[in-house]
């Protein structure tokens, strides 16, 4: 990381080097230097540190799910709805994938009643499909969850993959308004 530094007298008249700015690439530097030309040149201003390594874009998801990942997706304000869905098929770039919903089993109560119900996925067999498979959803690493990966599925919700200690809880439902 480049620091542009500035000089700054303290109280006791001693002269110390404050950083000032930061800048990763060296055209960063160049173009502030050509701005304040001035100050480097009455010594005012001073360039210290590398330039760091180019970093891969975060956001892209390749890697992040696998075929067989299941992921979860929860919606409602004054109800509660859990989808899941399991990862079929992943792109030759990794970077997109094709789901599909999987049945949720219910483990406590009802859905339909004021206390609501406890869901959690069905994971094995082959009945646990229920639904078309939804193509091209892009795979992203989390705003919300900064290290889990998700897939957009509409405007209002994004279904997150599933970590071990997800599936050793279950997940509430209440499906009255």
């Amino acid at each position: 990381m480049y620091v542009i530094e500035t000089r700054i007298k303290t109280r006791s008249n001693k002269t110390i080097w404050m950083p000032y700015k930061q800048y990763r690439t060296t055209n960063g530097i160049e173009n502030f230097q050509k701005r304040h030309q001035y100050l480097f040149d009455a010594g005012e201003l001073r360039v210290t540190g590398n330039a760091e390594p180019r970093q891969s874009h975060t956001k892209s998801g390749k890697g992040l799910l696998r075929v067989g990942d299941i992921l979860h997706e929860s919606y409602g304000y004054d109800m509660t709805i859990n989808k899941f869905y399991e990862v079929i098929a992943l792109s030759p770039s990794g970077k997109t994938c094709t789901i599909q919903p999987i049945h949720k089993i219910t483990i406590k109560g009802d859905a339909y009643s004021p206390y609501g119900s406890e869901v959690v996925p069905q994971t094995e067999g082959e009945d646990r499909f229920c639904g078309e498979p939804i193509k091209g959803k892009r795979i992203q690493i989390g705003a919300y969850a900064k290290s889990r990966a998700y897939v957009r599925i509409s405007s209002y919700s994004s279904a997150y993959k599933m970590e071990e200690k997800d599936f050793e809880q279950p997940y509430y439902e209440n499906h009255m308004d």
